[in-house]
């Protein structure tokens, strides 16, 4: 049986009473204008529903609205529960992506740290595994990771892997974004400095 702690504080309440079924609200990874992942804050489905554009491998994560038995997003009015117990469970995306560029990843997580709970927590880009933790402590505020991958194909599958047999595990505002890579005028302008600075160097060894 979950174990759910019990936070004090009429606020959560009136959060939760301010909250309509099924609201959709904007969360902090929507503002990238460049981020890949779909529904990347979790605010496209009511609570406890599968994740739209997600896909859940064995059927156990489910959205929650933000004030659901105590516990918050990290932004916007929902997040991703990773409820599985006894086994990983994974929540998946293919992004579109391309061959040879790195991408930089980002998603901010929360641990109720409850002892003898076999948390553990990973995610993948393209079957690189960019995170993997197991136990995780308490984290009082989320926590976020970043991280840089580099895709091998036009179509890249971001996994989210979970556990947590007694408590709750939860995961928010994750981002890919591609990296900023020189333009091709500036590559010219090194380029040719570099070929200035071979040539004169070769004008000081003749002499």
């Amino acid at each position: 049986m979950k174990f759910s702690r019990i936070l004090s504080g009429l606020a959560l309440a009136a959060l939760i009473g301010l909250i309509p079924a099924g609201a959709e609200a904007s969360s902090l990874c929507d503002a990238d204008l460049i981020n890949l992942v779909k529904n990347c804050g979790f605010e496209l489905s009511p609570q406890n529903a599968p994740t739209l554009y997600w896909t859940d491998a064995l059927g156990y994560n489910k959205t929650w609205v933000s004030g659901n038995l105590g516990y918050l997003s990290n932004s916007g009015f929902e997040m991703l529960s990773l409820g599985a117990s006894g086994v990983v469970d994974t929540e998946s995306q293919t992004l579109t992506t391309v061959a040879g560029q790195a991408y930089s990843i980002s998603f901010f997580y929360w641990s109720d740290g409850l002892p003898a709970n076999n948390t553990f927590l990973s995610m993948s880009f393209g079957g690189t595994t960019v995170f993997s933790q197991a136990n995780l402590p308490y984290t009082p505020v989320y926590a976020q990771f970043t991280g840089t991958a580099v895709a091998t194909s036009s179509a890249t599958v971001l996994s989210i892997g979970g556990r947590n047999d007694n408590g709750y595990l939860l995961v928010d505002d994750v981002q890919v974004d591609p990296t900023a890579s020189p333009e091709p005028g500036s590559m010219f302008l090194l380029g040719s400095g570099l070929l200035c600075v071979v040539m004169a160097a070769r004008q000081i060894s003749k002499h």
